[in-house]
């Protein structure tokens, strides 16, 4: 066993946090398990008494064997805590990830499918299994495990959460039939039977791992996507969500909701939420994250309306983190995928680690609960432990509805002497023994302010259990003070199917725009999401609320309110239905209002295409197209309807609201020429008018100037307004639509003329210092025309004196640089002498016929046989 180490703690200075002021650093760390027992560790879980299960897999990320797969149980016999026996308890399985152990069973996510494994007879090998949902991702057979399916936990609501990658899942079904699919990475969560499988939330990076609060708050740890503006981010995942990955955050960051806290570059990967006695206060209740790339990290969190503020600090240096998880003795395990490469294993490599306070475990160990008496087991579900509170759970929800498990479940939900984690756990766990006959004396507790949340959690929690008593409850949880509570019914109400209930929830999402924001500059970014993703979470899930609920009539009903004709519109381009097209035709037809037509004219655009059928096979990749807002649009029965409409509305719209309405029409990919609009309208000359040109306008621009159908004074408008802008920039625009025109051969007299200015260098005249980079720099061949510029001010008689001086010194440099060291300079002088006259330079151009630079060589052995000079070298 490594000798302990002793873990500093550093606790962030720019929350906050009611916590203690000086941390223990009572931790020590140790190996648990070595690379001489395990190999490719993918992930772990822990059983409550401390048997670590960890999964192997061999082909790692890349290599698609077949049946290497398995989940190593690893037990420490005599106490030392070191494990001493080993046993596959799985084996042959294709791409094991994460797990979790509850109760008897660990569930195992090995995509594509989500299995639960048990070992009835303790030998440490599983005899039993059972597939709980299939279809999560592609089998090996076809693609391997990278970015697919990765991780699974329980919550105390008795719900399995996965994390699925990127890559998504198309019809993942459940043992009772229940169906999900996300084109790209999310969460979804199913019964531990396999049943009620569900889509949570949408948009994400490659969720691997994802950690559960003893209040069901869920959070992961993204990964970044190698370049294109997406980071290493924390999310607070709630439920209904769009993360935005990869298809809003770019160009459409109003619709998705942001991360809590974003990282920068990095690979998540194990979350834990750790919430047990016998560790130092400082962490003993706290939020653990795992990273690939730089170890694992403690976060402080403060409340802040419906999610939280967060704070990051080093907690463990342990490199290539693959999970996290406790027992119910007060230990924590890391396990890590040192030693190994990004792709599949060549040899063993990878441990897991140990964390423990100083002093010792719990003083009370983790009891037998299948042993337990029913009193004994209540007393269990409002432990501090989190471990055996869920675990105490399973065993409870096992033992079926009993009327001594009723009342005390009521009794402890409405103890105020108890801590809420306490009553949140007898709240979640009335409600799955019984169901919807619990919601009469939940309703009752509805009183109780400080757990009103999980009463309403409750009550909406099961979409075929929401009885008339649970929606008075979930519309009445809208009005309430606490946006925890407001949250919890806005989720209940969708998941009943209660469209009237929409027209409560509407008002909630008021802030929810059509219009994009102002893009935020670098220099204005947070590290930590303050002030952005508090104020978005409950707009953001009611107005995905009302889509839900297909509350159509209701949005296209306040088309006509200022307040809510943005957010009625956002959620009206997310349904497409004939009823919705032809809503919105009517109101383009019958209104006379630029506003609402602008506004109609953008929901419009969305509705033009849909998302293309997907089959689950297909995925963007490492580099995703992020443009929107689509994955790949498809035209649909309603696009020539909606096309029909837009015709209608551009006829009707302000043209000084054209410039946005082309921008908006870009951002949503449909195609000006499919709509054959019939306005007198150039996008491009309208961007001319604006001061400088996003990444988009200077692409349509750079296309325009060399289209030879435009008249040549389009062309022209276009390089005077590159002519007007600050050096560097407008000296190589200018030079590459000269270029792209023909230069001096250009087929219009004023593109010509523009070039004849262009190489005068009369404009450097006095400038000489301003003309100097562009000799060095070989973009798009700038040195050639600096140099003609340099030679046409020289052979210039009305030039000043002083410039002619520069540029002869100028020149000078040019001609000394026979070492090679700014080869760009003397291939622009031979460039140069293409098109001016190289006979005063014979003296300097005789050197070069032995250049190393072919060309630099062969071009002045040519200019001197033009000039009567001699280009052959003489024996």
């Amino acid at each position: 066993m490594t000798n302990p180490i002793v873990i500093a703690l550093v606790l962030a200075a720019s929350l906050t946090i009611s916590r203690a002021e000086d941390p223990d650093p009572a931790l020590t760390q140790s190996r648990f398990v070595t690379e001489e027992n395990i190999t490719a560790p993918t992930g772990i879980s822990v059983s409550p008494n401390g048997v670590v299960f960890v999964s192997s897999d061999p082909n790692g990320t890349t290599r698609q064997g077949r049946k290497v797969g398995k989940v190593i149980r690893c037990e420490d016999t005599d106490g030392d805590l070191l494990a001493d026996r080993f046993t596959n308890f799985v084996d042959g399985i294709d791409s094991p990830r994460g797990s979790c152990f509850v109760g008897d069973t660990l569930y195992l996510v090995q995509p594509p499918l989500l299995v639960a494994y048990r070992d009835p007879d303790g030998d440490g090998v599983a005899e039993e299994n059972e597939v709980l949902v299939t279809g999560l991702g592609q089998p090996l057979r076809t693609a391997s495990a990278l970015h697919a399916a990765n991780g699974v936990q329980m919550g105390i609501d008795g719900w399995l959460y996965l994390t699925i990658g990127d890559r998504g899942c198309s019809l993942a079904t459940g043992t009772d039939g229940s169906k999900a699919t996300i084109r790209g990475g999310g969460l979804l969560r199913v019964r531990p039977d396999g049943s009620q499988l569900e889509v949570l939330v949408t948009g994400a990076r490659n969720l691997y791992d994802l950690a559960i609060d003893p209040y069901l708050d869920l959070f992961a740890r993204g990964n970044s996507n190698d370049g294109g503006g997406w980071n290493t981010q924390l999310h607070h995942l709630i439920e209904w969500a769009d993360l935005g990955y990869p298809h809003l955050y770019r160009n459409f960051s109003q619709e998705c909701l942001p991360a809590i806290a974003d990282f920068g570059a990095g690979a998540g990967t194990g979350m834990h939420y750790l919430h047990e006695p016998g560790f130092p206060d400082t962490i003993s209740d706290s939020l653990l994250s795992g990273d690939f790339n730089t170890g694992v990290h403690l976060h402080s969190r403060k409340p802040q309306e419906a999610t939280y503020q967060i704070a990051q600090q080093p907690f463990l240096e342990l490199p290539k983190n693959t999970g996290i998880d406790a027992d119910g003795n007060s230990r924590l395990y890391f396990s890590s995928w040192a030693g190994g490469g990004f792709g599949f294993a060549t040899g063993r490599f990878g441990h897991v680690d140990l964390v423990r306070a100083a002093g010792g475990e719990s003083a009370d160990p983790f009891p037998e609960l299948a042993k337990a008496r029913d009193p004994e087991l209540l007393q269990h579900l409002v432990a501090r432990s989190q471990v055996r509170r869920l675990n105490a759970m399973r065993e409870m929800v096992g033992r079926g509805a009993k009327a001594i498990f009723s009342k005390a479940l009521r009794e402890s939900a409405a103890d105020p002497d108890l801590p809420i984690y306490a009553r949140a756990a007898a709240i979640m766990t009335l409600k799955q023994i019984d169901g919807s006959r619990s919601h009469p004396a939940l309703a009752e507790l509805y009183d109780f302010p400080e757990i009103r949340e999980f009463v309403v959690r409750a009550l909406g929690d099961v979409a075929d259990e929401i009885d008339p008593t649970g929606k008075v409850i979930l519309l009445k949880a809208l009005g309430d003070e606490n946006p925890r509570v407001q949250l919890r019914g806005i989720v209940g109400l969708a998941r009943s199917g209660e469209v009237s209930a929409a027209a409560a929830i509407l008002p909630l999402a008021k802030s929810e725009k059509l219009v994009r924001p102002r893009p935020v500059a670098p220099e204005e970014r947070s590290g930590t999401a303050e002030g952005t993703t508090a104020g978005r979470v409950i707009p953001h899930v009611a107005l995905k609320a009302v889509v839900k609920l297909g509350a159509v009539d209701l949005l296209l009903g306040r088309l006509e309110s200022n307040e809510l004709r943005e957010p009625a519109l956002r959620g009206l381009q997310q349904i497409h239905s004939e009823p919705v097209v032809s809503g919105l035709a009517s109101r383009v037809n019958s209104s006379n209002d630029p506003g609402l037509i602008k506004l109609l004219t953008i929901a419009l655009f969305r509705l033009y295409h849909r998302e293309a059928p997907w089959d689950g096979t297909s995925w963007w990749g490492h580099r995703p197209n992020f443009e929107g807002p689509y994955v790949r649009c498809a035209t649909w029965e309603q696009s020539p309807q909606v096309k029909a409409a837009l015709q209608t509305a551009f006829k009707k719209a302000d043209p000084q609201d054209y410039p946005e309405l082309f921008d908006h029409m870009r951002l949503n990919q449909v195609p000006q020429d499919d709509l054959e609009l019939e306005i007198d309208f150039d996008e491009v000359l309208s961007f001319l008018d604006k001061p400088s040109l996003s990444h988009g306008e200077f692409v349509q621009v750079m296309a325009a100037v060399a289209d030879k159908t435009r008249p040549e004074t389009d062309a022209l408008k276009i390089y005077r307004y590159f002519e007007a802008t600050p050096l560097p920039d407008s000296y190589i625009n200018r030079a590459h639509i000269l270029r792209t025109w023909g230069e001096g051969q250009a087929a219009g007299e004023l593109q010509r003329k523009a070039y004849a200015d262009f190489v005068s260098g009369r404009e450097f005249i006095g400038r000489m210092d301003e003309l100097e980079p562009f000799f060095k720099n070989s973009e798009k061949d700038s040195y050639k025309y600096a140099h003609l510029q340099l030679l046409n001010l020289l052979n210039n008689p009305s030039v000043p004196k002083e410039t002619r001086d520069a540029a002869a010194a100028e020149l000078e440099k040019t001609w000394a640089d026979k070492k090679n060291i700014y080869p760009h300079r003397l291939r622009g002088l031979m460039l140069a002498f293409e098109e001016s006259d190289p006979s005063p330079y014979a003296k300097q151009l005789k050197p070069l016929v032995d250049h190393r630079d072919e060309r630099v060589k062969q071009p002045a052995a040519r200019f001197l046989q033009r000039i009567g000079g001699s280009g052959a070298k003489k024996e």
